[in-house]
C-alpha cells in the first residue's frame, strides 16, 4: 500500500509514526517525535512507575528541546546550531543505550535504538520538519466528512471521493485556482485521454 501511494522511487524524505510498514521504503526517513511524546504520556498513564521512572522524565523533556532548537534555526549561527544538535544527539544516544528493567522503558528505549537516525534527521535539513502534524491537517477535512456522512457505499464511490480530495487538497497547497485546475485537466484529458499536468495557465 505505501509503495503503492509513494512510488517505488520516491526520492523525499517520509515523515511517519513508528507503524513497521514504513520500514520497507527505501528513502531518507524521519519519525514523528509527537507519536513518541504520546506514547510516553499513554504508557505513564497505564504505569505510575513509568511515569515516575527518569527514562520517562528524560525522554520527554530531550524531545520538547529537539522541537523547540529546530524553531531556532535562523536565530543561531551555524557553529551554534550544530553544537546543540550534537548535545541533543549525545544525550539522546545514552537514553537508548541504557539498560533498563521497567517493562515500558525498556520497550522504548529500544525502538529509540532502532530508529535513532530517524529521529533526529530533521534537526540537520531546514525544511524538513519533526511531526507529521502538516499531512494529519491535509487529511482531516477527508476523515470528518467520512465520519459524518458514513463513507461510500461502492468502491467506485469511495475512489471518486479520494482522488478529488486529493486534487482538491493539492490544488489549495499549490495556491491554484481549483476551477482552472479542474478544467485544464479535463481539457488535456479529453485531448490526450490523460489529465496531463496541471499548466501554469491554472494559476489564480
Amino acid at each position: 500500500m505505501i509503495r503503492d501511494l509513494l512510488g517505488k522511487a520516491f526520492h523525499g524524505t517520509l515523515v511517519s509514526d513508528f507503524y513497521s510498514a514504513y520500514a520497507t521504503m527505501d528513502c531518507k526517513k524521519q519519525k514523528c517525535l509527537l507519536h513518541l511524546l504520546r506514547e510516553l504520556t499513554v504508557s505513564a498513564e497505564k504505569s505510575p512507575a513509568f511515569a515516575g521512572n527518569v527514562f520517562h522524565r528524560k525522554t520527554r523533556r530531550l524531545i520538547k528541546e529537539m522541537l523547540r532548537l529546530k524553531k531556532r534555526w535562523d536565530q543561531l549561527s551555524d557553529e551554534r546550531y550544530t553544537s546543540r544538535v550534537c548535545r541533543l544527539e549525545t544525550r539522546l544516544d545514552a537514553l537508548a543505550d541504557a539498560d533498563y528493567d521497567e517493562p515500558h522503558a525498556k520497550r522504548i528505549g529500544k525502538r529509540l535504538r532502532k530508529y535513532r537516525k530517524e529521529l533526529t534527521a530533521f534537526l540537520w535539513e531546514k525544511n524538513l520538519e519533526g511531526t507529521n502534524n502538516t499531512a494529519e491537517r491535509a487529511i482531516r477535512p477527508a476523515v470528518v466528512a467520512r465520519k459524518i456522512s458514513g463513507g461510500s457505499r461502492s468502491d467506485n464511490g469511495a475512489d471518486a471521493f479520494a482522488k478529488l480530495g486529493s486534487l482538491l487538497r493539492t490544488a489549495g497547497q499549490q495556491g491554484k485556482s481549483l476551477l482552472a485546475t479542474i478544467k485544464g485537466m479535463l481539457m488535456a484529458a479529453w485531448e490526450t485521454g490523460n489529465p496531463a499536468v496541471v499548466p501554469k495557465s491554472s494559476n489564480p
